[in-house]
């Protein structure tokens, strides 16, 4: 009995040991702090930065530079605009355990303009802006790779290390420059395509705005689509959200040559030939809200080949709507954009004053009928379209009276398409499409 007794004595002590034996290696906080402290050397241990690629849960791509310094400070560079590719961003960070470890990125910088819920700021949506994140869990790691997700919307964020060569590329606003390089690329290239071992065409484009490369394809007569995000990256690539694998053709970048000649799409050791047409590969009608959605009606001048019916419609309205407005107004381009989802069209009247850039807005339902559609007014969308309405009345009825056909328009310097009205051929307007 008394050995019983002195064993039930001994064992708080036994346990006791044991608990204060449990090595520091071997706690969960140890570990994680540990983790925190291994993730911000590797961060700022990048002498060049980390190239990032974002993809926004809404889609599309952006591009940034990452400099991390170790003491909860960032500056960045990103591909948002021609401001945010050239000026870098100071902002903090810091690194959080919480579910993963995380980064979370705490002061306004050029990831919150991507998240940001005003519409006015990036044109993204009420309360979510474009669905992007600021806070990231790391998923995985290596030596010159950092995998993220983002912890509200489910972001991808992936950053590589950069080069020397790179890092001094971006800071000198390289970012601007490969814009432009694939700008004046899809200018001088309207019908791009790669052509599988089967012999299948797949149109290819690149949207600038929406930041997506489009592949659109025939399948047993029906246009079918893909669309990729991308993010400018280095200095040449355009490195896409995911892994496209279509036929025998995989690649994850799209490459513009040191020529700025030709595109290529690549995937390790795989390099495929973007090939140019000099027609297009499907109809206009096909192509609408597709590789364009929009028509640029350059409205202060007279395109060649616009109808006579219209370019009198145009000068009424340009004249009186600088009767109308301050001296000095301008009105460089009307905009006629398609939601082939809602079928909705609005006409956005550009006003420009001094350094100042206005809009107004007017909406039209559409309806199809094979290619021949025929447009609805619905009404003024904003104060200034309100304002001009009467003003703008004659271009309503132009666009009202009668269905339009849409075609290609050829033998242009850039790539440009036309809208004639059944009724009033005259009423041809020719504009610039993306």
């Amino acid at each position: 009995m008394k050995k019983i007794l002195l064993y039930l004595l001994l064992f708080p002590l036994i346990f006791s040991c044991k608990k204060d034996e449990i090595a520091d290696e071997q706690r969960p906080d140890y570990r994680l702090t540990e983790a925190l402290t291994k993730y911000n050397d590797l961060l700022s241990g990048s002498a060049n930065g980390w190239k990032g690629h974002l993809f926004p849960a809404g889609g599309g791509g952006y591009g940034f530079l990452f400099n991390f310094n170790g003491k909860n400070r960032v500056e960045m560079l990103a591909d948002i605009d021609e401001e945010s590719g050239l000026k870098l961003f100071e902002s903090s960070y810091r690194l959080k355990a919480t579910t993963l470890p995380s980064i979370y990125f705490d002061t306004y910088s050029y990831l919150h303009l991507l998240a940001d819920p005003d519409p006015g700021v990036n044109g993204g949506q009420p309360g979510w802006g474009l669905y992007s994140d600021f806070e990231f869990s790391i998923l995985e790691s290596s030596a010159d790779t950092i995998k993220l997700k983002g912890n509200l919307n489910g972001s991808t964020l992936v950053l590589v290390k950069a080069s020397a060569t790179e890092a001094a590329a971006y800071k000198a606003g390289h970012l601007n420059v490969l814009k432009k390089n694939i700008a004046d690329y899809l200018n001088a290239n309207s019908f791009n395509y790669i052509e599988t071992a089967k012999h299948n065409t797949i149109a290819f484009n690149l949207n600038l705005n929406s930041k997506k490369l489009i592949l659109s394809y025939d399948s047993s007569g029906i246009l079918k689509t893909k669309n990729i995000g991308f993010a400018f990256s280095g200095l040449n690539d355009l490195v896409l959200s995911t892994t496209v694998n279509i036929e025998n053709l995989v690649f994850n970048k799209v490459r513009i040559a040191e020529d700025k000649g030709s595109l290529s799409l690549v995937h390790k050791d795989q390099v495929i030939p973007v090939q140019v047409s000099n027609a297009p590969l499907f109809s206009f009608d096909q192509m609408l809200g597709v590789q364009f959605s929009s028509i640029v009606l350059p409205f202060e001048e007279t395109v060649a080949g616009t109808g006579s019916d219209y370019n009198t419609i145009r000068n009424s309205v340009l004249l009186n709507a600088r009767n109308s407005l301050s001296p000095g107004s301008t009105f460089p381009e009307l905009r006629i954009s398609f939601n082939t989802v809602d079928k909705t069209m609005v006409l956005d009247l550009i006003i420009v004053q001094g350094a100042e850039v206005f809009h107004a807005r007017y909406a039209f339902y559409y309806t199809k009928k094979g290619e021949s559609y025929a447009f609805e007014y619905v009404g003024a969308i904003d104060g200034n379209a309100i304002y001009l309405e009467t003003v703008f009345k004659p271009f309503i009825t132009g666009m009202t009276g009668g269905t339009f056909k849409f075609d290609y328009e050829h033998g242009q310097a850039n790539l440009m398409g036309s809208g004639t009205n059944s009724i009033k051929p005259g009423f041809k307007f020719i504009g610039y499409l993306r």
